[in-house]
């Protein structure tokens, strides 16, 4: 693989995680009742708001 494959495989990681990081922190700004929505408990959203960027 060359330099500029990777240089676009690590942008598009990095973009992947970013977005990903964004969507949890989002979970923690969710009410309730949009959660249940989501069915997704306060407890799980709360585990998953706060993993680290770099974990999936």
């Amino acid at each position: 693989m060359n330099l500029p494959n990777r240089a676009l495989l690590a942008y598009r990681s990095m973009k992947f995680r970013y977005r990903l990081h964004l969507t949890r922190r989002k979970l923690l700004t969710l009410d309730d009742h949009q959660l249940k929505d989501l069915n997704i408990s306060r407890a799980d959203a709360v585990r998953e708001g706060k993993k680290p960027f770099w974990k999936m």
